[in-house]
């Protein structure tokens, strides 16, 4: 929604178009369905077609916009095609072959996006996987997602923030630790790595990858685009101090480079679960805290569904670490507080040991 008002402000006529039949823009915007996207042939003379979080829609947007912007990546049929994507990148655990008794995977679609149709799966005596899915190997360690700013195929990670999940596959805590130097050192370089082998090219992308205890990535998402649910929208602007639709649309549309970012400060968006047990209170009585953030609906009701595990959500951020965290301990509860008060000591133990 963020990122359709900012190109209505910028007086543009826009086409907006997603694959969620439940998006939200959907229901308060007249929409084109993707079949007939093809279709459009006055398309050139509005606006570039352009969808910066969403997977398939920004496949199409750099299949269709020809020469006339930037592409995101030189080949997307390779990154919406997880098997192929996997292959390319050669992580053995992230694309399994052949299974083996007693051990836990993640079962995904080959061409699913998000966190959508994950579930875990076990061996199983003459099962016989469908062609529409693939196998990742369960690994233990923590999860990250790192924000990236690419342009002419060089990749300058903006952001990391550890992801605390709730069903190992949605968060429901992403925490910015703000900026290490050795820790954006380490990311830099593997994650330019992948990037490179990849193809991708310009904008803002998306990864979340889990790191394990000898220091060993991996890429278990890889989106050629921004994060949804909240992080382009109100998380990235924050901790970065940037506009980011503004930042991934005029480096696509003005092929003009970003040249200086700010470092990231701390910052946390928690969401409100179905389960609320991560959190003392509902979100809503926060907003005595000044911090409460939601999504807002045409009908001003008090909670946004972002998904079925996820309703709303809760923003802040400071640069000053004791004000952070004592504020912080007053909103989840002692075990995700713990959790994340000490993320930054451990992640930095990891790379000491990788080194």
């Amino acid at each position: 929604m963020e990122a359709y008002q900012f190109l209505k402000n910028l007086k543009k006529k826009i086409i907006v178009f997603d694959d969620n039949p439940k998006c939200f823009l959907k229901r308060n915007i007249k929409t084109i369905d993707l079949k007939k996207i093809s279709e459009v042939k006055s398309y050139k003379n509005n606006i570039f077609l352009w969808s910066p979080c969403n997977d398939l829609g920004a496949s199409l947007a750099d299949e269709l916009n020809n020469k006339k912007y930037l592409k995101r990546v030189t080949n997307f049929e390779i990154i919406n095609n997880k098997k192929k994507l996997y292959s390319l990148l050669n992580f053995k655990k992230l694309y399994v072959t052949k299974i083996k008794k007693n051990t836990k995977y993640i079962k995904k679609k080959i061409n699913g996006s998000g966190s959508r149709d994950i579930n875990f799966f076990y061996w199983k005596k003459n099962y016989k996987l469908s062609k529409f899915y693939f196998l990742q190997e369960y690994i233990k360690g923590f999860e990250f997602s790192v924000e990236v700013y690419s342009y002419n195929k060089n990749h300058k990670v903006l952001s990391i923030s550890y992801r605390i999940l709730k069903n190992y596959k949605s968060a429901i805590v992403i925490f910015s630790m703000g900026y290490d130097k050795k820790i954006f050192k380490y990311f830099d370089d593997k994650i330019a790595k992948i990037l490179s082998k990849i193809e991708a090219k310009n904008g803002i992308s998306h990864i979340e990858i889990i790191i394990d205890n000898l220091g060993n990535i991996y890429p278990i998402d890889i989106n050629i685009r921004m994060g949804g649910a909240a992080i382009a929208a109100v998380f990235l602007p924050n901790i970065l101090n940037l506009k980011t639709f503004k930042c991934d649309f005029e480096t696509l549309e003005s092929k003009k480079k970003v040249s200086k970012f700010t470092k990231p400060k701390q910052g946390i968006i928690i969401y409100e679960n179905v389960k609320n047990d991560h959190i003392k209170k509902p979100l809503i009585s926060f907003s005595k805290y000044g911090i409460y953030e939601k999504l807002n609906s045409p009908s001003n009701t008090t909670k946004y569904e972002l998904d079925k595990n996820r309703i709303s959500y809760l923003f802040f951020s400071s640069s000053d670490s004791r004000l952070f965290f004592k504020k912080l301990e007053k909103i989840v509860s002692q075990n995700i507080y713990k959790d994340v008060l000490s993320i930054k000591y451990k992640l930095k133990k990891i790379l000491d040991n990788a080194a």
